[in-house]
């Protein structure tokens, strides 16, 4: 729907959330499409995404607040109205408003006027969340505290232990610096971290990777700077940089992606060949692979076929020197990156993705040539989806296939004995949440 006069912020975040929740797609695809239908709204496009991100890192103490304050649960309320709800409440306790403009924003509601009275207005603004969460034990209070699945939190607990799991709680709900992929084959990084710093942005090199820039405070947005739009870098996380590297594409090598969509990972392997490897870009949805054709348009790349294709059942046999096996996961390293996932991932997923997984890596090790490497990559923390599979996959391909130590090696080493396989985590790395492993076909 579209709006000529300007409304108030807490009612765009509302409306946007609530696609969100209702087609369960992501903030950046929701807003993509509502500020395309609301151009008039534009100009408060960087404070929506921030106000959003706010409300859905802390949904669930949002919710709490609501219950012990107002006497009202947003679960039973209706999307829109849940979601404005919850971004009321998070600027009422967490910044600094005037009970007139709360009082504005709850007659969107359509609820009964005394239930956000001025009293409670001002004890909300007191409220502390760790005495609000004080009723709850152990898992339970945690995940509500930093607003994440209980079922997630258990299984961090005990992969991680009480400390860390806490540690990465706060990580997943602060603010992460964004990286930047270089494009080396048009500029020189040192160059545009230079020009970067002249826009404003506090752009250092990484020590670990040379065509990565760090950028730890954003003051301007990057996809109206020049160079964003002369395609002089890339916005990429970090770990998914990483696998780039770690599967180091040389000249002439015949290159398989089989789970290419949307193209980062892809586009980047082409640069690092200087675009003289053979790259195949394989992926189920035609729809995503749009994204791969644009950034292949964009960049001139010229070393990239893109095939639609279910690269579970085998396209070629033996014919590749290097493939990348990046699958479907349950995400759960992006709980920072992308909170909305918090709202619908379910447990159950895990075994659905994992059987997937196992079925990509038996039908790479039919396609990669006799010591060719498979390169294996998810964003998410479960062994299920990982170390559990690797094992499997060594035990089963006896004296066929071993792992191989990924180099560069900036994470920490995987579960399971599995000192080989590579981790990556906010709170440590602050990047998303990764792991990498390699196998070679003997």
């Amino acid at each position: 729907m579209k709006y000529r006069m300007l409304k108030p912020i807490e009612v765009v975040v509302a409306e946007i959330l609530e696609y969100v929740e209702r087609e369960r797609i992501s903030l950046r695809l929701a807003m993509e499409q509502y500020f395309q239908a609301n151009k008039n709204l534009q100009p408060i496009r960087g404070i929506a995404r921030a106000f959003s991100l706010a409300v859905l890192r802390n949904y669930r103490l949002l919710d709490e607040i609501c219950a012990e304050y107002l006497g009202l649960r947003p679960k039973n309320l209706s999307l829109f109205k849940r979601n404005l709800l919850r971004a009321i409440v998070y600027e009422t306790a967490f910044r600094e408003v005037e009970y007139r403009r709360v009082k504005k924003c709850i007659k969107y509601l359509k609820i009964r006027s005394n239930v956000f009275t001025r009293k409670i207005f001002n004890e909300i603004r007191e409220v502390d969340p760790d005495c609000l969460v004080k009723k709850y034990r152990g898992i339970e209070r945690l995940a509500v505290r930093y607003s994440e699945p209980t079922w997630v939190v258990r299984r961090l607990m005990k992969l991680l232990g009480m400390d860390e799991t806490i540690k990465i709680l706060r990580s997943l709900n602060s603010q992460l610096p964004l990286w930047l992929r270089v494009n080396t084959l048009k500029v020189n990084p040192s160059e545009l971290c230079r020009r970067l710093r002249k826009h404003g942005l506090d752009a250092t090199l990484d020590p670990d990777l040379p065509d990565v820039i760090k950028i730890s405070k954003i003051g301007v947005s990057l996809k109206r700077l020049p160079e964003y739009r002369n395609n002089l870098f890339y916005i990429q996380n970090k770990a998914s940089i990483l696998v780039g590297h770690v599967l180091a594409p040389k000249p002439c090598e015949k290159i398989l992606d089989m789970c290419a969509a949307p193209g980062s990972k892809a586009t980047h392997l082409a640069q690092l060949s200087n675009f003289k490897a053979h790259l195949t870009a394989a992926d189920i949805s035609y729809t995503r692979l749009r994204f791969l054709q644009n950034y292949v348009r964009c960049f001139n790349i010229i070393n990239i076929d893109i095939l639609v294709a279910d690269s579970r059942f085998q396209i070629y046999r033996g014919c590749f020197d290097k493939i990348l096996v990046d699958p479907d996961c349950s995400s759960l390293g992006l709980l920072n990156h992308s909170p909305e996932i918090r709202l619908w991932i379910d447990e159950k997923f895990i075994h659905v993705y994992s059987s997937m997984q196992r079925r990509l890596l038996e039908a790479a090790l039919k396609m990669i040539k006799k010591n060719g490497v498979i390169t294996y990559s998810t964003c998410t923390f479960t062994t299920e989806e990982n170390e559990l599979i690797f094992k499997e996959i060594i035990e089963y391909h006896d004296n066929r296939v071993e792992l191989v130590e990924p180099k560069p090696f900036i994470g920490d080493p995987g579960f399971l004995g599995l000192d080989k396989v590579q981790r990556l985590y906010p709170h440590k790395h602050k990047t998303i949440g990764f792991t990498i492993a390699c196998f070679r076909k003997l």
